[in-house]
């Protein structure tokens, strides 16, 4: 006999994100910012924000421990460099970079922002979707 049980949790769906290119702008950024030669040398690094950003963005695994790694990896780079690299819309001389993040209840509808705050409010979310998920199983 299936009876609901009053203890169950809520299962939060996760948010998508389409692919960005973090690269160059943020290369773009370091040259005039910086030096071309400081972007040369944090070429390998920038790269891997890259990487982070790919992995967390595709962790969308309830039931993966690699899932919840890449996203706190990528929210802890996204917020080290706030005060370094600023991807804000409100000031001319920063990283012009669009994020967009769909509605997780609305799928149609998108929130597109150059903002870092966006996109680690994104990650925050689904960060939250798997331990909702683990909670519910």
């Amino acid at each position: 006999q299936n009876v609901p049980r009053d203890d169950a949790m809520l299962l939060v769906p996760f948010k998508k994100a389409p692919p960005v290119d973090l690269v160059q702008p943020v290369t773009f950024y370091v040259e005039a910012n910086y030096s071309p030669e400081d972007a040369q040398t944090f070429k390998a690094d920038i790269q891997s924000l890259q990487s982070l950003r790919n992995n967390a963005v595709g962790a969308t695994s309830t039931k993966d421990q690699m899932a919840k790694t890449a996203l706190l990896r990528y929210h802890a780079q996204l917020a080290l460099m706030d005060g370094r690299l600023p991807i804000n819309d409100s000031f001319s001389s920063t990283i012009q970079v669009n994020f967009t993040w769909n509605d997780a209840f609305r799928p149609t509808k998108n929130a597109v922002m150059c903002n870092a705050n966006l996109e680690r409010a994104g990650v925050l979310y689904n960060l939250g979707a798997i331990v909702s998920a683990s909670a519910a199983a």
